[in-house]
């Protein structure tokens, strides 16, 4: 008995642990070490005062707010995601690691106050507003790494670019300046260092528009040699002012966050690009299943620009359930790159009437249930297609304590209707045959 009662114990705490690798949704101080597989939100602040989070392949973790870690927690993003709408704190002495592919997009200030070390190995990287560092630890910026405002540095750690940092505003990078080494791309307004800034065999530092204050020490195998212009290294243009097309690729359109959110019966789909080099347009995509996507929209980009540009979109899915959404950059050139596939939870508005029939023959009549009273005081309703474009506004409207109607001039298909009864809005799926 005593070995079935262990047994049992031990599959009970197995199952425990099991569903138990996601930190509390309502946020706060968590001390858990965790492996994130799945998808996990938190609704608020999230505190982590010890211990370790994993986010691996297949793994995400969104916070909507800002993140701290006060401890001397490690947080490996291996192969995940980590999204914050807020800032991201490490103000102890853990690191953070971002590789195997993962991607770290940071809403507002990625603030470094202790010794921890962040090693951006590879992956993406996004920070929409500054990166500080004030303690003594290091950064490696592997991988694509793009920050919207400004990059400062105030304590002794090391600097080490061997990917793509790219830096919307100015580039301040203290006494210990910055090490370039073989493959890594420097991108900023303007740069400011007091200690040197070393760009190795193969390294290359761009300034998109400011100037170079610092000692530059570029090696002699380097094909430019001048750093006097905007560009100076081994992927800078014949002229020298400017990346070649070797360069464009190490470091494409800035993206800074990419995100959906079901809002009031919608997908609200928001953005943000830190540097656009020759950007056309956006792509929008939309699946059910997150394998086949079909083209929902296209958006123009900036062109060229060297600051923060937000975009937003809104889309109207007939499905409720998970959606899958895919964003793609397209250069005026033909050449196109695509960003990691969001997934978001699309949900009916809260208390949304069920019309009937839900399924109606063309000339039907159509019968809203009276939820809003004994008195209809305001009513705006319009049929929109697959694409969330209106295709009809409904008339012939009969009201009498609730709302009939018979769809017309409207083909066969699946519909939305939307719009608003006393103030209250409406959102629900129709198919004509």
């Amino acid at each position: 008995m005593k070995t079935k009662f262990l047994s049992l114990f031990g599959l009970c705490l197995s199952l425990i642990t099991a569903f138990a690798q996601c930190p509390p949704s309502g946020g706060g101080s968590f001390e858990g070490s965790i492996t994130i597989t799945t998808t996990c939100t938190v609704s608020a602040n999230l505190i982590l005062d010890k211990n370790n989070i994993t986010i691996s392949v297949g793994g995400s973790l969104t916070v909507t707010g800002s993140f701290d870690n006060d401890g001397n927690g490690t947080i490996l993003i291996d192969g995940g995601t980590f999204t914050t709408t807020g800032g991201f704190n490490n103000n102890g002495n853990g690191a953070v690691t971002v590789q195997n592919g993962g991607t770290l997009d940071v809403g507002g200030d990625y603030f470094n106050s202790g010794n921890g070390t962040t090693n951006f190995n590879d992956g993406t990287i996004a920070i929409g507003g500054d990166y500080i560092n004030e303690g003594n630890g290091n950064i490696a910026a592997g991988g694509t790494v793009t920050v919207g405002g400004d990059f400062t540095v105030n304590g002794n750690g090391t600097n080490t670019v061997s990917g793509g940092l790219s830096i919307g505003g100015t580039a301040d990078l203290g006494s210990k300046g910055i090490d370039i080494i073989s493959g890594g791309v420097l991108q900023a307004n303007t740069i400011v260092s007091s200690g040197p800034i070393d760009i190795g065999a193969g390294g290359t530092l761009n300034i998109t528009s400011g100037n170079i204050t610092g000692t530059v020490n570029n090696d002699p195998s380097n094909a430019d040699q001048d750093c006097t212009n905007n560009c100076c290294g081994e992927l800078c243009n014949a002229s020298g002012d400017n990346l070649n097309g070797e360069g464009l690729s190490t470091l494409p359109i800035e993206l800074i966050f990419f995100s959906a959110e079901s809002k009031d019966g919608s997908v609200l789909l928001n953005w943000a690009s830190a540097n656009e080099i020759n950007n056309d347009f956006y792509t929008i995509e939309r699946s059910f299943d997150g394998v086949s996507f079909e083209i929902v929209s296209y958006l123009d980009g900036a062109g060229n620009s060297v600051s923060r540009i937000d975009y937003q979109f809104e889309d109207y899915p007939t499905y409720f359930g998970a959606v899958y959404y895919r964003l793609t950059q397209t250069d005026f050139d033909g050449a196109y790159e695509q960003f990691p596939i969001v997934r978001v939870l699309h949900e009916p508005l809260l208390g949304e009437p069920q019309i009937y029939p839900s399924i109606a023959k063309a000339g039907q009549k159509i019968t809203i249930q009276n939820f809003w009273g004994n008195e209809i005081k305001g009513i705006e309703l319009s049929l929109l297609d697959l694409n969330g474009k209106k295709s009809a506004p409904v008339t012939n409207l009969s009201i009498d304590h609730q709302v009939q109607f018979v769809p017309s001039n409207v083909s066969a298909g699946v519909y939305l209707l939307r719009g608003q009864i006393n103030g209250l809005p409406i959102l629900s799926r129709l198919v004509i045959k």
